[in-house]
């Protein structure tokens, strides 16, 4: 980050392309939205390249990007508010081709397709900040401490947020898992 710091381009390349996919991962489960998500991560690069300066070497730079890419996603969503709504904002789910899956495996995609669509769904619903202690915790894999620096709270609120995150989830789902499916252990 040092390089970057001092104007490094190929440095900078290399911090795009070492965090770039983790960024891009985190701002689309938020989003629920692949093309949001790349106009997103794009945004979150620039303002790393602008605000390099700010940026102190001894914090950590995991911490420093993801807070970026909250506050980007959180500025985009108060924008398109007006607009749309994030779930309306869903990409295609079919693949070309498609019609050339045997029966039982097409079941097993549909089955497989509709879980996570039910999770996207519920997930999608959360409130911002449980959704993104949610998804920094279960999908990022990033510890409380971590996520209170990013969501600019507590460890222990952070905690906080995620369990009910969790526990919410877990009662939106509890319906789909009733009717039969089992429970995600995907992460």
């Amino acid at each position: 980050m040092e390089r970057v710091q001092r104007g490094d381009l190929k440095a900078f390349e290399t911090l795009f392309d070492r965090h770039q996919p983790r960024l891009y991962a985190f701002l689309h489960r938020f989003t629920g939205c692949a093309f949001l998500a790349e106009d997103l991560t794009q945004d979150v690069f620039y303002k790393i390249w602008m605000q390099s300066r700010t940026f102190h070497c001894s914090s950590s730079f995991v911490t420093w990007s993801y807070a970026i890419a909250k506050n980007t996603a959180m500025d985009a969503r108060k924008r398109l508010r007006r607009e749309t709504r994030f779930s309306e904002m869903a990409v295609g789910r079919g693949a070309a081709g498609d019609e050339c899956i045997p029966d039982p495996v097409r079941r097993d995609l549909d089955e497989t397709v509709a879980l996570r669509e039910t999770v996207r769904s519920a997930l999608l619903s959360l409130p911002e900040n449980q959704r993104m202690a949610v998804v920094l915790r279960e999908y990022e894999g990033r510890s409380a401490r971590e996520i209170g620096a990013i969501l600019g709270c507590s460890e222990n609120n952070a905690r906080i947020l995620a369990h009910r995150g969790r526990r919410a989830l877990r009662e939106m789902l509890k319906v789909w898992i009733d009717a039969g499916g089992e429970p995600c252990e995907e992460k």
